[in-house]
């Protein structure tokens, strides 16, 4: 029976971790079954998944968004992960051992809202022509941040402020 098992066309493999979550979440990006590349986002959709449903989050964004492509999650990931850590951390280890559903469902709509008005003043004000050619997308973490800081509105931007984001 042993043999026949090895000899089968697919061979279940379970792998018990006692690590770190960033060693896990290198193990999960490296070790998918489907062959597709994987990343931390990914894990970290799986640990939300029964308070905050990201996918369905990001789908229902692209679906009203359509002119934009696809939602780079990661910039609202590590942007939730600047608000929560009171600007001090947005790298994948806090991400995975800090965040939880119940940041998300606080930040969420606010962060993708500022995100698609940063995207909307980038190309109105002729800086890029679409997301997709935005050399650096973590760029727009800041620029989020900042939009909430004004108020949500550009217009309310200073003319000292103007000139810098302009720079």
């Amino acid at each position: 029976k042993l043999q026949d098992l090895l000899k089968g066309e697919k061979l279940l493999s379970y792998y018990l971790l006692n690590t770190t979550s960033e060693k896990f979440s290198l193990f999960f990006e490296r070790s998918n079954s489907k062959g597709i590349q994987l990343n931390f986002i990914d894990i970290l959709a799986a640990k939300l998944y029964s308070g905050f449903n990201l996918r369905k989050q990001i789908e229902a964004f692209e679906d009203e968004h359509k002119q934009w492509g696809t939602l780079n999650r990661e910039v609202i990931v590590r942007a939730i992960a600047y608000h929560v850590s009171g600007g001090k951390d947005i790298d994948r280890k806090y991400i995975l051992d800090e965040l939880n559903a119940g940041h998300f469902n606080s930040y969420w709509s606010g962060l993708v809202e500022s995100y698609h008005r940063c995207l909307e003043f980038l190309t109105e004000n002729h800086f890029i022509l679409t997301p997709s050619w935005m050399p650096y997308p973590n760029m727009l973490v800041p620029l989020m941040i900042f939009h909430q800081k004004i108020g949500g509105e550009f217009s309310q931007m200073s003319e000292p402020q103007r000139k810098f984001i302009t720079f």
